[in-house]
């Protein structure tokens, strides 16, 4: 009996001082910063939980949580995601995931997965064992992002909460606070406050008169507005934001307002159509129509007879932001459609329409890039990667003769160097020009790229 006492006393300390441990000594770093919990991350069966405010917060997103059912909504830009404690399912848009371990409530604080939150919202994620530390880079292009999140409540008479207006502020890190990107994020400030002189001015009468009517109701609920921002690109001096605004009625209803802006990082402007494509307004509605017309032929039935007429006389009502390989022209489904809500949206890609751009989208989005480099093969020197990163394979260049447009006359050589991703990150490709019997470089050639989880390659800039 004394024997079975003590092992039983083993036991219980060895679970205690694993759960101890776990709990002391998990670290969460996003692009390389520690984040901070007012709850201990846990690790249970191989998977690590952290509070959902702060991972979804940092990452982004506008996160509301529903104590009525126990679920979680987050939104960042187009994307939405929903989970329930306890449940072993994750909405991502309408795309059902199942996830190793569900939301969990713990001393009064909720607790999400990292790894299936984080992989939504397109990071990359990994674990060092030797250190107990989750290291997630973020889905993002030549900067970082830090975001500022906040709410707003809107009170009855009687104090009753009837709207909370929620959001998060978008800044474009500046470390050498340069001028132009502290105009851009002056600006995205500014969508807060016009966000919030909207909520006022539209959705609190709307939220006066509910509760006006179900006041009575044991079971009143305030209305829920979020607006959240997402970069869609951010290379070649191009900086994409789109905002998205979501009114949740909690009566399976709700409202989703979207707006875009294109801003370039060289002048801190805001880039217009005319910005965007070559040429007159009047050539920017011709490419701009003809991407919405072979977007209707994809199924005329969806669409009004007239909806093209609609989109050219409404034409200064349609929005655009950019991709790293295409600009995406959307429009009100409504106006066109008769069974679509939402927004209706057009690609115009980069490869093929490159004579129609203002703007640089070249070498984005790429299942292979391909770098040509000029030499001169014959004469003994030849261009070679330095260090390939991790996050690429690189090709051995193909050298064949570079010829003058004219006369088709050798005139040097290219060297071809294809690189195709394999893992998501962020990293410089280097390649120098030198004499194989001399190791002094005589030029170089630096590119920074992203290679996304999909292992699609952009570059970002030519350093």
């Amino acid at each position: 009996m004394k024997k079975l006492l003590i092992a039983i006393l083993l036991i219980v300390a060895m679970v205690f001082t694993s759960v101890v441990y776990a709990d002391a000594e998990i670290s969460v770093l996003i692009d390389g910063t520690k984040l901070s919990f007012d709850q201990a991350p846990i690790m249970e069966n191989d998977r690590v939980l952290v509070p959902l405010r702060a991972i979804f917060e940092a990452l982004g997103c506008n996160v509301h949580y529903y104590d009525s059912t126990e679920t979680i909504s987050a939104q960042k830009g187009d994307k939405k995601i929903s989970l329930q404690v306890g449940s072993n399912q994750m909405l991502v848009n309408d795309e059902v995931i199942t996830i190793d371990v569900p939301a969990k409530v713990l001393n009064d604080r909720t607790l999400v997965p990292v790894r299936a939150i984080s992989e939504a919202l397109d990071c990359w994620v990994g674990w060092t064992d030797e250190t107990s530390t989750v290291s997630i880079e973020s889905d993002h292009g030549l900067h970082t992002y830090t975001y500022q999140n906040g709410s707003q409540d809107f009170l009855a008479d009687n104090g009753t909460t009837i709207l909370i207006a929620e959001y998060t502020i978008l800044q474009i890190d500046n470390p050498n606070n340069l001028q132009e990107i502290k105009n851009i994020n002056s600006r995205l400030k500014q969508d807060i406050e016009d966000y919030l002189y909207e909520v006022r001015s539209n959705v609190l009468p709307e939220a006066i008169s509910r509760y006006n009517r179900e006041k009575s109701k044991p079971s009143f609920t305030p209305y829920v507005v979020t607006h959240s921002a997402s970069v869609t690109t951010d290379r070649k001096d191009i900086i994409s934001i789109s905002n998205v605004e979501v009114c949740d009625y909690h009566d399976g209803e709700q409202n989703l307002q979207k707006s875009s802006s294109i801003y370039s990082l060289r002048t801190g402007l805001l880039l217009g159509v005319d910005d965007i494509f070559i040429g007159t307004i009047y050539d920017a509605l011709d490419i701009v129509t003809y991407a919405f017309r072979s977007k209707i032929a994809e199924d005329e039935s969806l669409y009004y007879g007239d909806a093209i007429d609609t989109l050219e006389s409404d034409f200064d009502n349609v929005k655009y932001y950019a991709t790293d390989s295409a600009i995406v022209a959307y429009y009100d489904a409504p106006n066109i459609s008769p069974t679509l809500d939402g927004y209706v949206d057009a690609e115009i890609p980069y490869i093929g329409n490159e004579d129609i751009f203002e703007i640089d989208f070249a070498d984005g989005g790429l299942n292979t890039l391909t770098i040509k480099l000029f030499g001169n093969a014959k004469s003994g020197y030849k261009w070679a990667y330095k260090n390939i990163p991790k996050y690429v394979d690189i090709s051995n260049p193909k050298i064949y003769d570079a010829l003058d447009e004219v006369t088709s006359f050798p005139i040097g050589s290219i060297f071809e160097f294809n690189i195709t991703g394999l893992n998501q990150g962020r990293c410089t490709l280097e390649f120098n020009y030198y004499k194989s019997d001399d190791t002094k470089v005589q030029n170089s050639k630096k590119y920074e790229i992203y290679v996304t989880k999909d292992n699609l390659i952009t570059v970002l800039k030519e350093l």
